[in-house]
């Protein structure tokens, strides 16, 4: 049986992970069609995880070889046809049978399961079995009504036992019978599939919350008493709720640690430490500590960006995302999500849209985190799982491959832009502000700066910023000890914050830029009032999908760009050829191994070719592109350099420079 340990640390690209359908795979086969899977996959993935759709695969398991595992498990939801053939009925021994195929060919098997248990067979919609015998646990919205085919993980079964502890003795039998080596908690077992304002408002979760707090709810009907909650008790249901999938993911990675299984996560859709809390009560902390042993990172944003057509191209936001979640897990192994194609959502990236595949990839890859010990910065994702991975022909993966080979994750001396100082400390001050006074989180700030062009590719510790060297960048001063604002300006040349005059429910809308250029001189600051800011009684009720983003104060656009304009350092400047660093139609991303070498990614944001400028501070010795065939060539004359990028795509330059010493 292969390793099944997690593992993050430097390495020179990105382990190679697949999500993927038993839809996939062919059960008339010897082995199963392992063998034909993988071989089209060329390099062999190092993690295969199983999409088995729904827990009704645990709860309907028994030792029984000529068992059918339940068809919604087969594909997902049931879907009757994929890219490599017609759904399959499979029997538990076959199940078990591919799984030791793929162990035998040097890959760890994991198997993955939503809260889902309604699907669509044979022309109509249907439920799980045990669902329908457990209504029980049907997810109750804020109105009272009943989600069919959802259910809450953190329920109470009729006679009062904990559903953890059905899932987990479902969970035992079942790592036994096939020999996984992990499970992998996917959307809404890894976290609510509803925001905690919108659900669950069951008698059962109402009644729980009592409990904890100490003191009843006001009595009424379903949409009073939830109005009531996150009105009134906001912070204590957000906090409860927290403690809550704490104690649900403890119980389970101890059951299945004590039978030599691992347990990975889907973060909390797409979002950030501080939207996982407020929307979704996870905190990834308190997960790491309950035992959970990696995390999924959903960074899809070409799938989410051509299917959903969001306000902003998620890009930036999960960029912004991935840097903050490795702050506040800065040991725990991080997977970032590649879009792929899902047959049964209906989308395709891949084929459709490479060049997003490709920036989503490069950008995210290229994220880092600065080690105070080793002063280095080494790269926040660990591993690329592709989603989905079934019907890939083999030339494409050829492709993916050579993509994710030349992602450079190795460990590098220099940050390349500005450095952003955090400190996970902040993030529950910040919840409590934010009910307050509704005023843009960190995340939001660090989302808006890299949509506006700011240089922002690595994330330190507050605390321990003397190790780092270069420019650095404080969001939310305000959240900050004095003495330690006082401590980064004396030992940092460049230093910009950005932040709320005043925060708290006596916010006036006032922003403060300020930008220091030598430590040695006072900073530079610019102070805007947003005249049309929203009061502090702005709620969340109506937003009920994680893709529309949450009503908060923002900084006016002026300031940003102002602000972003500052946060353009590095080897260089770079925009539109003729109009250097006048736009942000171009942005730059720069990778510094050291005074002579570099990496060097152009994003195009929008849907036209446009030609990239970059000029260096050195004379530019020689340009190689990283893109692969579909690359325009790279010009270079003197320390200037320009490419074609394509639409909403990237080119990665690997530049020589002169050495000047």
């Amino acid at each position: 049986m292969p390793s099944s340990t997690l593992e993050h640390g430097p390495t020179a690209s990105p382990a190679k992970h697949v999500w993927i359908e038993l839809i996939g795979f062919d059960n008339t086969l010897p082995d199963f069609g392992a063998e034909a899977v993988l071989g089209d996959m060329g390099e062999r993935p190092e993690r295969l995880s199983l999409l088995l759709f729904s827990a009704e695969f645990v709860h309907a398991h028994r030792d029984d070889d000529d068992g059918l595992i339940p068809t919604e498990c087969t594909s997902y939801a049931a879907r009757p046809v994929a890219v490599r053939g017609p759904r399959q009925d499979w029997t538990r021994s076959q199940l078990r049978g591919l799984v030791r195929a793929l162990q035998g060919a040097g890959v760890a098997v994991f198997f993955a399961i939503f809260d889902l248990y309604q699907f669509e067979l044979d022309g109509r919609t249907q439920q799980g079995s045990w669902n329908l015998d457990h209504p029980e646990l049907t997810v109750t919205d804020r109105m009272g009504a009943k989600r069919p085919g959802l259910i809450n993980p953190l329920g109470r079964l009729a006679d009062g036992t904990p559903y953890v502890d059905t899932l987990t003795s479902g969970l035992t039998a079942v790592f036994v019978y096939y020999g996984f080596d992990g499970l992998h908690g996917a959307d809404g077992l890894s976290s609510p599939r509803l925001p905690l304002w919108a659900a669950d408002f069951s008698d059962d979760m109402i009644e729980q919350f009592e409990e904890h707090r100490s003191t009843p709810v006001p009595a009424g009907f379903t949409t009073e008493r939830a109005a009531w909650i996150w009105a009134s008790a906001r912070r204590e249901w957000i906090a409860f709720l927290a403690l809550r999938w704490e104690a649900f993911w403890s119980t389970v990675s101890e059951s299945l640690h004590a039978i030599g299984a691992i347990v990975i996560l889907n973060n909390a859709w797409m979002r950030d430490p501080f939207e996982a809390l407020y929307r979704f009560g996870i905190d990834y902390r308190t997960l790491a500590a309950a035992g959970v042993d990696g995390f999924v990172l959903e960074t899809v944003a070409a799938g989410v960006e051509l299917l959903e057509a969001p306000t902003h191209p998620p890009i930036h936001g999960q960029m912004a995302a991935v840097l903050l979640i490795r702050a506040h897990l800065p040991h725990m192994p991080l997977a970032g999500l590649v879009s792929v194609h899902d047959t049964y959502e209906q989308w395709d990236v891949v084929h459709t849209a490479p060049a997003m595949l490709e920036r989503d990839q490069r950008l995210l890859t290229s994220l880092r985190a600065w080690d105070p010990g080793e002063r280095e910065s080494t790269a926040c994702l660990d591993a690329s799982l592709y989603c989905l991975a079934d019907g890939i022909a083999a030339d494409v993966w050829a492709d993916l491959d050579r993509l994710r080979s030349t992602c450079d994750t190795a460990p590098r001396d220099g940050a390349g832009g500005f450095t952003l100082l955090y400190s996970p400390r902040t993030l529950d001050t910040e919840v409590d502000r934010f009910i307050e006074d509704r005023v843009a989180h960190t995340h939001t700030l660090l989302s808006s700066l890299l949509r506006a062009g700011a240089i922002v590719g690595t994330i330190a510790s507050a605390e321990q910023h003397a190790s780092v060297t270069g420019p650095v960048l404080v969001l939310r001063p305000d959240l900050y000890p004095d003495a330690l604002l006082d401590e980064i300006r004396a030992a940092h040349d460049q230093v910009v914050a950005l932040g709320p005059v005043d925060g708290g429910p006596e916010f006036s809308g006032s922003w403060r830029l300020s930008i220091q250029s030598d430590r040695t001189a006072a900073p530079v600051e610019s102070t805007v009032t947003q005249r049309d800011f929203r009061p502090a009684s702005t709620y969340d009720e109506v937003i009920e999908t994680w893709l529309i983003e949450l009503p908060m104060q923002l900084p006016p656009p002026a300031l940003v760009a102002e602000a972003a304009r500052a946060l353009r350092p590095g080897i260089g400047d770079g925009g539109p050829l003729g109009n250097p660093g006048a736009s942000t139609a171009i942005q730059i991303v720069v990778a510094v191994d050291s005074a002579t070498s570099a990496e060097v990614i152009l994003h195009n944001t929008e849907y036209r070719f446009r030609d990239a400028q970059f000029t260096a501070e050195r004379p530019i010795v020689s340009a190689r592109s990283l893109s692969g065939d579909l690359a325009f060539p790279v010009r270079f004359t003197g320390r200037t350099l320009t490419a074609r990028v394509p639409p909403k795509g990237v080119v990665a330059i690997r530049l020589q420079l002169e050495d000047i010493t």
